[in-house]
């Protein structure tokens, strides 16, 4: 790694301590997932004791659950406002895209019908 422009370098004993993680470096999915979390908590998620990818908030008689998957995020619920609102919250701390309603995941093909998905 090179210093930035305008850093004077007297030498190679010069070191730059890095203030938050660079996209490709070892912990940087680490440090990713636990600023997602953080996020998460703060919006009131708990996280599943039985699997760590999954998030969830009820609020009354409502429901929202995430489910993380390295960089992709499934986003359901019984409430849209609250979804929306969930969605509002994480695209203030990330770069998000709603691709809409599920049709793939994971290599599967997901069709909806009346009954569920299937």
């Amino acid at each position: 790694m090179q210093l930035p422009e305008g850093f004077p370098s007297q030498g190679e004993s010069v070191v730059c301590r890095l203030v938050k993680s660079l996209y490709g470096l070892k912990q940087a999915s680490r440090q990713c997932n636990l600023k997602l979390c953080e996020t998460l908590f703060h919006s009131g998620f708990i996280q599943s004791s039985l699997d760590h990818s999954l998030f969830i908030k009820r609020q009354g008689s409502d429901i929202v659950v995430i489910l993380v998957y390295v960089d992709d995020m499934l986003v359901t619920g019984s409430n849209m406002a609250l979804i929306e609102q969930t969605k509002a919250s994480l695209h203030k701390s990330f770069k998000i895209k709603d691709i809409g309603e599920l049709k793939f995941f994971l290599g599967m093909e997901l069709r909806r019908s009346k009954k569920g998905f299937l």
